[in-house]
């Protein structure tokens, strides 16, 4: 840079790496942030050295911690260490045994770390993410182009020495987020907060302005404009929008019949069949050849056909007599279908669509059942109660009554040995599966106004695959939670435009939550962190001339082996089947995956 270096005092090295944190933690840069991290010492991301400890990375979770403490520090880094180690050994032995890991047992161990983090005294400066208020940021943005920019390409020093006015300068929104993954705790409303000039917008872009556009934005001349332009696009990078069918891999599922609606859908455990249930009752089941000798070269445009037994009977369900009561719900045991749309339960033979058996004749209605260990179900009805039952004893082994409306869906965690249910007075509840009493419950809430939201229906729950996050989906917003306390760990709310959310999932891995719209968009956000990494429209998988603002997907069933395949059950009927494309490793794949490339292609540069 002509022999020029850039002399920077500590306030403003650390603000600039606080600027840099942010953009990687908002671009998904996941390596590249943990490095950061641990060589600043900045900041220790007591989330992240969560996540690290709940995936059984040991090593990794004392490299991350020595970056902060020693072990002869404190009392409070010494047991650390030692927990860490005395984790990686047993875990080391349950492998030799082939014994499972303990999922439940690495969520006590670290409440007992969060703990140990928050009374560790050479932590204590460092658990809070740095933040800067506007004023300071527009002068840091100041500094930076005052020296950046007479050594930018294409732009000519400036021959009087003047520095770069900012009265044009776009307007900023405050730093301080509230992430899930850099702060320890979310504010109020989950969202910037700008105290001075009470702006609500969520837009993440330091660049933002509500009252122009970025084009027509004007600095004191056209070099200087270049140059911004430059340092904008180089901290962000444009979201991923697939908009044609040619921009991923999308199989529309044969059907010779229009039953309506498409409300319930579910693959089959080892993913070689596809079940839909629809609106007028009626099922459709999909089969794919199985291969098992060629699972790597599986993909979403193998042949499906629309699977009919020689019997040629059809799947349907007793509807009630009321059109409002035919709540749709099922559930796979084996080769055994189970499905009510708001009559009496009815058990199928998936091979040759024999109705083998009814129960349960409303009232009350079921409304959502679930399968759980030791042959039992759990059943949830429109009465607002759950009824815990084994078929082989015929014998009903609890009653539970918590919720004052209907009960929309039920969970199970396998580790923690715990049924949640959800219902339609925006409350959630947690049981314990020995006794069946009620451990806890907690009422749905928005950050934004900190109330009750105006529709009071979660919609549905689903577990992480680490048995100890809930997913909990509601018309106006997604929340993730940790059980079996229900302590709250973060909240999303999508576009108003895309309101309202008809489902949301995860993936098989847990990675990231796949969520469909009204709007027709599916959205697919990163588990940790709930950034937007890809957003595939209607017109990627639609039929052209179907698509209109009455179709889009009410449904999505994630495939249990494949991470980035999903299944959409559609308004007008129709399943499709879609995954990125073979070039892509996975939805909204960024260009920079890990710290070295990103130092390959920016370089590293010492700030003295």
């Amino acid at each position: 840079m002509h022999g020029s270096k850039m002399c920077i005092d500590k306030d403003t090295y650390t603000h600039l790496i606080t600027l840099i944190m942010k953009f990687l933690e908002e671009e998904n840069f996941k390596e590249s942030l943990q490095a950061l991290e641990q060589e600043s010492k900045i900041f220790f991301n007591v989330h992240r050295f969560g996540e690290i400890v709940m995936n059984g990375e040991w090593e990794k979770a004392e490299k991350y911690l020595s970056a902060f403490t020693k072990l002869d520090d404190s009392n409070h880094s010494k047991k650390m260490f030692f927990e860490l180690r005395k984790h990686k050994y047993c875990e080391a032995l349950c492998r030799q045994q082939k014994l499972p890991s303990d999922f439940a047992e690495r969520a006590h161990l670290f409440d007992d770390f969060k703990v140990l983090v928050e009374r560790n005294p050479m932590l204590q400066d460092k658990l809070k993410f740095p933040s800067m208020d506007k004023s300071r940021l527009l002068s840091l943005i100041k500094q930076i182009m005052d020296w950046w920019v007479p050594y930018c390409i294409n732009v000519m020093p400036n021959a009087n020495n003047e520095t770069i006015s900012l009265k044009d300068f776009p307007t900023v929104s405050n730093l301080r987020y509230a992430s899930s993954i850099l702060t320890d705790k979310p504010n109020q409303e989950g969202r910037p907060l700008d105290a001075s000039s009470g702006d609500d917008s969520n837009d993440s872009s330091c660049f933002n302005d509500n009252n122009q556009s970025r084009e027509s934005t004007s600095l004191p001349d056209a070099d200087s404009a270049v140059c911004a332009k430059s340092l904008e696009k180089s901290v962000n990078l444009k979201l991923q929008l697939i908009n044609e069918p040619s921009e991923c891999r999308t199989l529309l599922l044969p059907d010779n019949s229009f039953g309506g609606r498409v409300v319930r859908l579910i693959y089959s455990h080892s993913g070689d069949f596809l079940v839909a249930l629809t609106q007028t009752a009626t099922h459709k089941l999909w089969k794919w050849q199985s291969n098992k000798q060629s699972l790597e070269e599986e993909n979403v445009n193998m042949e499906s056909q629309l699977y009919q037994p020689s019997s040629k009977l059809v799947m349907t369900n007793d509807i009630a007599a009321d059109p409002k009561d035919s709540i749709s719900c099922f559930a796979l045991r084996g080769s055994h279908l189970f499905s009510a749309s708001g009559g009496k339960i009815s058990i199928f033979s998936l091979e040759t669509f024999q109705t083998l058996a009814t129960f349960a004749n409303p009232p009350p209605i079921a409304t959502y059942f679930i399968l759980l260990p030791q042959d039992l179900f759990a059943f949830g009805f429109d009465d607002s109660s759950i009824l815990v039952h084994c078929p082989c004893t015929k014998k009903t082994k609890a009653k539970l009554k918590g919720h004052q409306n209907r009960i929309t869906c039920l969970a199970y965690s396998l580790s923690l040995n715990v049924l949640v249910s959800s219902g339609a007075d925006a409350q959630l509840c947690v049981w314990d599966a020995v006794g069946w009493k009620k451990l806890c419950s907690k009422f749905l809430h928005s950050f934004q106004t900190g109330l009750v939201p105006e529709t009071t229906i979660v919609n549905h729950i689903q577990f992480h695959p680490d048995q100890i996050h809930l997913l909990s989906i509601h018309e106006g917003q997604i929340d993730v939670y940790e059980a079996p306390t229900l302590n709250h760990t973060s909240q999303l709310v999508p576009d108003k435009m895309d309101l309202p959310i008809t489902y949301a999932t995860y993936s098989c891995d847990g990675k990231c939550i796949y969520v469909s719209c009204k709007s027709g968009h599916v959205k697919v956000f990163d588990t940790s962190t709930l950034e937007l990494r890809c957003q595939i429209n209607l017109t990627a998988y639609a039929q052209p001339g179907t698509i209109s603002l009455e179709l889009y997907p009410l449904v999505i069933a994630a495939h249990p082996l494949e991470p980035n395949r999903i299944a959409l059950g559609l308004t007008n009927g129709r399943v499709h089947v879609i995954e990125p494309l073979e070039s892509e490793v996975e939805w909204g794949k960024l260009p920079f995956t890990d710290s070295r490339e990103f130092s390959t292609t920016f370089g590293s540069t010492a700030l003295e």
